[in-house]
């Protein structure tokens, strides 16, 4: 579910655009209500893993979701339905790192790389239809059944969740949350966002834009101070003392800031200059995120035989070349010339992805599995957010206009070529031989 929505929702941003009359700010926060909750919450997420357990955090991550998404479906307008995006974002913030923690936990490290590899390729098989689903439902019924198909799809999991998840073991210790870890993480990262992404229409030195900052760097200060006194953090900070597992955390951030320049504003570029109907902008997208199925896989036996170093940094590379191809030709508004750009994505960027965090996961000890799959969730997602903000501020930098342009997608897919190329130099850090 998750993953068709986060794919899908790309695809029906510029019906919701245009049937909603929104700004171009208004519907990039669609898409970011949900990916801000997520990210602040994600970690969390993880953690109550650890302390309630894998199978009632999923049960619980799965209603809230469901839940949002019956209510995006009857949205009365904009501001409902960012507000119920926002509720659709804290169940994924349970479902998400507790599926990776159960396969991460449930195999050995000389098989993990496959392991996280067959989970992504089949979570890419929904990041493949979602964007196809969704065209045809936006093209024949209304956006609103984007979020409507949700609900069904929710009670089935239910059932498989309660037949084949085996259930919690009760701790004898029982730990409490980190809340104020999470209450200054949340807050600095909505202020971050907030200020990225309205900074466009309210001037970048205006007073609210500068106070956003400010209060974005002083609670990442006392978020900081508040893990290192806790004895037990939100975020386990000695974690990421571990250079690979930084640098590979590092990786997985600038991965989902590329992969949501490409989701978001691929499906607008080919709506809007190119004049595609939504499904043929989610057949389009599908050419992306289709390659997935074979690459994550691939990757991961790749990974586990030659180490994660060569081939995140061959496809780093290759990822430089696919933004660079979408830039060069966005002036030409044509779909033949993009195709290949987005199939050249799709075999460079879920590859690194794999690498990183197969990288990420055997550094780390089976008792911090579930804290380490938050971490890295919530990097993917705060780089998501990141993304949305920074890509937006980039491709419509006057928030209150209506109308996308040409040029300013150019300097979107460009400023995703140059995330990129940081991408391929943090694969030099990765290690050159395989765990044992």
């Amino acid at each position: 579910m998750t993953f068709i929505d986060e794919t899908g929702v790309g695809v029906a941003l510029a019906v919701i655009h245009r049937e909603l009359h929104t700004s171009r700010a208004g519907t990039h926060w669609v898409m970011n209500a949900y990916m801000l909750t997520l990210a602040a919450l994600v970690a969390a997420g993880g953690r109550l893993s650890d302390l309630y357990g894998r199978r009632r955090t999923f049960a619980a991550g799965l209603t809230v979701f469901g839940l949002g998404s019956l209510l995006c479906a009857t949205a009365p307008g904009l501001t409902w339905l960012i507000t119920w995006r926002a509720v659709q974002g804290c169940g994924a913030a349970l479902l998400i790192p507790t599926a990776l923690a159960i396969v991460s936990q449930t195999f050995p490290p000389a098989e993990r790389g496959r392991a996280v590899g067959a989970y992504i390729g089949a979570a890419s098989v929904f990041y493949v239809i979602g964007p196809v689903l969704t065209g045809a439902l936006v093209d024949q019924i209304s956006w609103r059944a984007v979020f409507w198909i949700n609900v069904p799809i929710a009670c089935a999991v239910g059932v498989i969740v309660a037949a084949v998840i085996p259930r919690d073991i009760r701790s004898p210790r029982r730990e409490r949350l980190d809340l104020p870890g999470l209450a200054t993480s949340a807050a600095g990262l909505a202020a971050l966002v907030i200020a990225l992404m309205q900074g466009p229409s309210w001037g970048w030195s205006s007073l609210p834009t500068v106070l956003l900052y400010v209060a974005a760097v002083v609670l990442s200060a006392a978020f900081t101070l508040t893990e290192l006194r806790r004895p037990a953090p939100l975020f386990n900070l000695a974690i990421l003392r571990d250079t690979v597992f930084a640098g590979a955390v590092a990786m997985v951030f600038l991965v989902y800031v590329v992969y949501l320049g490409l989701i978001v504003f691929a499906p607008l570029f080919l709506q809007h200059e190119a004049g595609l109907r939504p499904l043929m902008a989610g057949l389009a997208l599908a050419v992306a995120l289709g390659p997935i199925i074979a690459v994550a896989p691939l990757t991961g036996r790749v990974v586990d035989r030659a180490g994660p170093r060569r081939p995140a940094l061959i496809t780093g590379l290759t990822a430089i070349a696919a933004f660079s191809w979408l830039a060069i030709a966005a002036p030409a508004r044509s779909l033949p010339w993009t195709v290949p750009a987005l199939l050249l994505y799709g075999i460079s960027v879920p590859a690194v992805y794999n690498c990183a965090v197969t990288a990420a996961q055997n550094r780390v000890t089976d008792e911090q599995r579930g804290q380490a799959s938050g971490i890295i969730t919530s990097a993917a997602q705060t780089g998501a957010t990141i993304g949305v903000a920074v890509i937006g501020a980039v491709v419509a930098p006057v928030s209150d206009s209506a109308d996308y342009t040409t040029t300013g997608f150019q300097a979107g897919f460009t400023t995703c070529a140059g995330f990129s190329a940081l991408l391929a130099l943090l694969a030099l850090a990765l290690p050159r031989t395989p765990s044992p």
